[in-house]
């Protein structure tokens, strides 16, 4: 089967590459030679802090490349910026949707032949909204620099990482002294994979030069006197004509528009050239300045997904909706609960954030407690391996999962915003019924949003075949070593029912944004059954009996965010995150109460975005956290024939504090970029009943080196030293955990001597250095990426099966404990996209994916357990307008390295499809998806699960989804 669809697909490349020459290619233009096309009306300027731009004009009498240009003057400042904007909605009232193009390109001059030009492309009509999507130079893409000929600047649209409706496109100009630019023929383009990508070629000035009036050299200028300079008011504005000579004789521009004689010069001029128009009425805009993400995206190790890219891959879990990134895959306790798996790594050392903040539950510490984060309410998110995870954790070896949520408003609203967004899901495996409803609204300068999700799912359905009888190490610690369960069609006990929701509203003003949330999130849900413990009356239960697993999730969360704007002259921005959590969970065991968690506290963080200094740009910040961690249980014993109920702790009540220190910096020089970070921590567990106090302090640095080679390829190099303190959870954990059928015993709890006070070992800080390597391919037909990285570990924590059985009261389970190891983690990543049919009715590409990772105990020269096998795979997308058809095949290998109380896990293939449409009707914007999953009902299991024995992946299933925003 394997070999089959390689050759089906090598197939389909080769004729499509023999087809798709013969193609044209198409594109829109926005040439302001044309009528109906851009319009004096439709360009506008914007002026910040103390840079100006003078006038711009569109005159038939100034021919550009290809008829009329529009010419731009301008006089900057050191600190400010300035531009003009052109607003797309007269093209299209929508705007223009950036998946249908793949380049933007303009051609370009300067008078003088040294100005630069930065370019912004803004998804809302500028005058209503400033939420640019990136600012990026062109000067990447000229020869040197705007010179005084005509050049054509070609740049790819995901240079820019937009998505979505493009309704701005944005032109700065970089702060001198003054400066003139001309630009025309503004198009977007569809696929250039047939033409070499090169930098952009000089017309030669004497076939294409600007030509100038015959009445002598001459620039476009704004009458001062004209000028009604009061913030907030209307400018009005005359186009003229000053000439160049007297204006390079007399110095600065504005000292000669300030000259009597020489407005008056400026006056006649401006009678010759333009005629007697009339004044034109212009709004005084101020752009928000736009402040570059610290975590670049053309670094190789980091992976970003729209919400765009978020509706098709959109599960009920974040683990299983990211589960088929480079590098990510999940662990998987139902369809409940999953968790992302990065290069191997879980738990503490992959952080899952929502808005940089801690989540607040337990699923780090916990792999059966559910992600409180709804991965239908995300708006973005970006996984990073990289300097950046600094922000956020020194002990983030495998990354860093940010995600970027709808609860407070991150923006104002556009003009022509839909306030109701609604949506339906189905699917057949869990029987999963979902609604969810967004709704924002503007009040003046505020927004408020307010989402909700209702999720109800049945047990899931496994494949017809599947079986859970393989003999797990639960069976052989019980003694049952011929104990098989198998479920014919689906598993009991593993519906749910979730609700969550939000209420957030923000304030804007010129200078920035504060915002305030309450959310909940309520789950309940069963846990795969399985022999799980062993009561002394066997009439009570008996072991080979199935133990009936319920919890009920509860998370309260206040957050509030401030983001300020330049509050100072050396300070880009200065954001505050907080977040004050409450999370409950509590387990019943066959409808009786067994265990709670309980983790209460806050997390806060506080950066500094500063201005190049010496060079170098990036943030500072501190960040602090403090919660309490309760672990109770109800541990039942029989005396005389009758059971009796205590409550007993399983974890002693331990308040752990964080503080950290942080930093990362970048310095660019032409192609190269630097980027250092660094964190200082300091931690201490207080465990409330004992009075005593354990203190750690870590330190992490790292330093990323990348190479731009002709906006083409970004090579980079990541050298990283990482320091994690142990939780209080691998310290002190002594408990039944039922859920995931072990006993979990921390280090120290497991070592205590109870007729010695303070006799427990505590683990150590662990401690990695790390190497990653990478290529990205950007731009062309052909995208993707190969990277490979290699850790070394001193005092690796992680979970072992000790070989035996621990008793508390009448639970008997496998005892498992935290050790500390040396370890080494390597392996590699592989992601490429191939584009061969790009046309306005017709794109078509194919992508592949692998990835591998292999841990190793160097102590006992032994596989670390519960590490992911290889993966490989491919999906071949059929793009017709307004339409995206998708077929995928996942491979995953069996898993035989393996330490001696694991069991191997099988390979296995899936094969998926989906088709999604998408629709306007009467103001209301339909998207539709039907998705296959596991078409052949194969039966799969996940390696770095404790559960793989009892809990295949579903089996085969279809769902649909139907999303509305009117």
């Amino acid at each position: 089967m394997k070999n089959l669809l390689i050759i089906f697909y090598f197939q389909v490349i080769f004729i499509q590459l023999i087809i798709t020459p013969l193609l044209a290619d198409s594109l829109t233009v926005l040439d302001f030679s044309l009528k109906n096309s851009i319009e004096q009306d439709s360009v506008g300027k914007y002026e910040y802090n103390n840079s100006t731009v003078l006038t711009f004009t569109v005159n038939n009498e100034l021919k550009g490349k290809n008829g009329q240009c529009l010419a731009i003057l301008y006089q900057g400042s050191k600190q400010g910026s300035s531009g003009i904007y052109i607003d797309l909605g007269s093209i299209n009232k929508r705007g223009i949707n950036s998946s249908e193009y793949d380049y933007l390109s303009f051609w370009v001059k300067g008078e003088k032949g040294v100005d630069k030009v930065g370019l912004m492309l803004n998804n809302s009509k500028f005058n209503k909204i400033k939420k640019s999507i990136v600012n990026q130079s062109a000067e990447n893409f000229l020869q040197k620099t705007v010179t005084n000929v005509w050049q054509e600047v070609i740049i790819p649209l995901n240079y820019f990482g937009v998505t979505g409706k493009i309704k701005t496109l944005i032109f700065g100009f970089e702060p001198s002294e003054e400066g003139v630019i001309y630009l025309d023929n503004i198009n977007f383009k569809k696929d250039l994979s047939r033409t070499v990508f090169a930098k952009s070629k000089i017309i030669k000035q004497s076939d294409k030069s600007f030509k100038l009036p015959s009445k002598g050299s001459a620039v476009v200028s704004e009458s001062t006197a004209s000028i009604t300079s009061i913030k907030g008011k209307a400018k009005k504005v005359a186009d003229f004509a000053i000439n160049k000579n007297d204006r390079n004789k007399s110095g600065s521009l504005q000292e000669k528009l300030t000259d009597k004689k020489a407005l008056s010069k400026r006056d006649t001029q401006l009678s010759q050239y333009i005629g007697d128009e009339e004044i034109a009425e212009l709004e005084e805009f101020v752009v928000e300045e736009q402040i570059t993400e610290v975590s670049e995206l053309q670094y190789v190790p980091i992976t970003f997904l729209t919400e765009e890219d978020l509706k098709l891959l959109t599960k009920s879990t974040l683990g299983e909706t990211l589960s088929w990134q480079p590098g990510v895959s999940s662990t998987y306790y139902g369809p409940t609960t999953s968790r992302p798996v990065i290069r191997g790594f879980d738990g503490n050392r992959v952080l899952v954030l929502e808005n940089g903040i801690n989540t607040g539950d337990l699923s780090n510490v916990s792999p059966d407690h559910g992600v409180s984060v709804e991965p239908l309410l995300i708006d973005s998110l970006e996984i990073v391996r990289n300097s950046s995870t600094l922000l956020y954790g020194g002990g983030a070896i495998g990354g860093a999962v940010n995600v970027k949520s709808k609860n407070i408003p991150k923006r104002k609203l556009e003009e022509d915003y839909q306030p109701v967004n609604l949506e339906f899901r189905y699917n057949s495996a869990v029987d999963e019924r979902t609604t969810v409803l967004m709704v924002s609204e503007s009040v003046g300068d505020f927004v408020i949003n307010l989402n909700g999700v209702s999720r109800n799912t049945g047990n899931f359905k496994i494949p017809d075949r599947a079986s859970t009888g393989k003999i797990s190490q639960l069976d052989v610690a019980l003694g049952n070593a011929n104990a098989t369960t198998t479920f014919i069609s689906e598993i009991p006990n593993t519906d749910s029912d979730s609700v969550i929701g939000s209420a957030g509203i923000a304030y804007f003003w010129d200078k920035g944004r504060a915002g305030l949330s309450v959310n909940g999130y309520n789950s309940n849900y069963g846990v795969v059954p399985f022999p799980r413990g062993i009561f002394d009356n066997p009439t009570v239960l008996s072991e080979s009996e199935l133990d009936i697993v319920r919890v009920d999730q509860k998370h309260r969360r206040i957050d509030v965010e401030l983001d300020l704007d330049t509050p100072f002259e050396s300070i880009d921005k200065i954001q505050f995150r907080g977040r004050y959590s409450d999370y409950d969970y509590s387990e019943t065991v066959n409808k009786l109460p067994e265990s709670f968690f309980e983790n209460d506290g806050f997390d806060s963080r506080l950066e500094i975005f500063h201005k190049p200094f010496f060079g170098f740009s990036g943030v500072a910040g501190i960040q602090f956290q403090q919660y309490l961690l309760e672990v109770n249980g109800i541990g039942r014993f029989n005396f005389m024939g009758n059971q009796f109920a205590i409550n007993f702790p399983f974890t002693p009540p331990t308040e752990t504090t964080n503080y950290a220190l942080f930093f990362l910096e970048s310095r660019k020089l032409g192609p190269f970029e630097f980027q250092i970070g660094g964190r200082f921590e300091k931690q201490k567990h207080d465990r409330l009943q004992e009075k005593d106090t354990f203190e750690e302090t870590a330190k992490s640095g790292s330093m990323t080196l990348s190479y731009n080679l002709n906006n083409k390829f970004v090579f980079s190099a990541n050298l990283a030293h990482s320091e994690r303190p142990p939780t209080s959870i691998e310290q002190f954990a002594f408990y039944p955990h039922e859920a995931i059928g072990v006993f979990e015993k921390g280090k120290y709890s497991a070592t205590v001597n109870p007729n010695v006070p303070g006799s427990g070992q505590l683990l150590n800080i662990e401690r990695s250095n790390g190497l990653d390597l990478g290529i990205k391919k950007i731009t062309g037909s052909l995208t993707g990426l190969i990277s490979a990285f290699y850790y070394k570990f001193d005092n690796f924590i992680f979970l072992e099966n000790q070989g035996n059985v621990e008793r508390l009261f009448n639970i008997e389970l496998p005892a498992f404990q935290y050790v500390e190891r040396d370890a080494e983690f390597y392996g590699a990543e592989f992601e490429a996209k191939y584009e061969f049919i790009s046309q306005d009715n017709l794109k078509m590409n194919i992508s592949l994916l692998a990835d591998v990772v292999r841990g190793n105990d160097l102590t006992l020269n032994l596989p670390i357990p519960r590490v992911p096998p290889v993966r490989y795979g491919s999906r071949l997308e059929f793009q017709p307008k307004n339409m995206n058809l998708g077929f995928e095949v996942r491979f995953v290998e069996d898993q035989n390295k393996i330490t001696p109380s694991e069991n191997s896990t099988d390979e296995y293939a899936f094969f998926n499809a989906d088709f999604k449409f998408t629709q306007t009707i009467k103001n209301i914007d339909f998207n539709i998806l039907l998705k296959g999953s596991n078409l052949t009902d194969a039966d799969g299991r996940v390696h770095a699960s404790f559960l793989k024995e009892y809990t295949p992946l579903p089996g085969r299933s279809f769902s649909l989804g139907v999303n509305m925003q009117f």
